[in-house]
């Protein structure tokens, strides 16, 4: 990408916010884990894995009445696929209220979300210290993939048989994408990841993840800059996530401010 953001005011950081978050999402659609529907200003997408986000809608345009079918059709498509708990997207832009009129009636509920937060790369708070016999590597072979998704199955309390299949995941994205992961060792033992994801003129922070007898100790700040002092090298300006009630602290700490809530529907089955 040649065009990186260098627009820091509030509507564009929001905008560019979301745009990266739903670029990561379609990033995805190459993996066979993951199934892609898209037509006529609407995308859908299911995974493997139990989880909201990647289990989604997505609308670029306002609803209309019409979309009450899509809406049903999708509710029966991922309940024939035992998915538990799903989430709707809207595009920057497109008017809540017209999917609200939709969506709410069938069971969605809105939710504030996480909050969504930038940092000028230019302004980053680089101190902090993690414990003598750290290192921090940039996922680059089978083992380091393998090391990644243990402390996110670990980290992020997932189901133990996740395991296999989020390193087949991760080894099916390959090397050469916008997605990135990087790894926190300790003593020899992974400990902490964060992935960057760049897309939509800025670098994008997701995957953040630390195992509970690791924290505490400034990896998971520590891991998370790692890939944005990559990025400031590669020009880019802006950086951005979606925070943790945990994380908002820490990137708090490291220069990231909070622009808004990344707000979406919710629907459990």
């Amino acid at each position: 990408m040649s065009h990186k953001l260098t627009d820091f005011s509030p509507a564009a950081l929001v905008r560019a916010n979301r745009a990266n978050l739903y670029e990561f999402f379609r990033s995805f659609e190459q993996s066979p884990y993951m199934e892609f529907a898209k037509g006529d200003g609407l995308s859908r997408w299911s995974c493997t894995f139990q989880y909201a986000w990647f289990n989604a809608i997505l609308g670029a345009r306002d609803a209309t009445p019409a979309d009450s079918a899509y809406i049903e059709d999708s509710l029966a498509y991922f309940k024939a696929k035992n998915t538990t708990e799903i989430t709707c997207w809207l595009e920057d832009g497109v008017n809540l209220a017209s999917w609200e009129t939709l969506l709410t009636p069938r069971g969605f509920r809105l939710e504030d979300g996480p909050a969504g937060m930038s940092v000028d790369l230019n302004r980053l708070n680089e101190t902090g210290q993690i414990p003598a016999g750290a290192e921090i590597v940039a996922v680059s072979n089978e083992q380091s993939v393998r090391d990644c998704a243990e402390v996110l199955i670990y980290g992020y309390g997932f189901p133990p048989d996740w395991k296999d299949i989020t390193i087949d995941f991760l080894i099916g994205l390959g090397q050469d994408t916008p997605y990135r992961s990087y790894v926190a060792y300790w003593e020899g033992k992974p400990v902490s990841t964060a992935a960057v994801f760049f897309g939509e003129e800025v670098a994008g922070i997701y995957s953040v993840a630390t195992v509970a007898e690791a924290r505490g100790k400034g990896f998971g700040a520590a891991v998370t800059l790692a890939p944005l002092l990559d990025a400031r090298k590669m020009g880019y300006r802006v950086g951005i996530l979606q925070a943790s009630t945990m994380g908002l602290p820490v990137y708090k700490r490291m220069g990231f401010q909070q622009d808004f809530r990344v707000g979406s529907f919710f629907y459990t089955f």
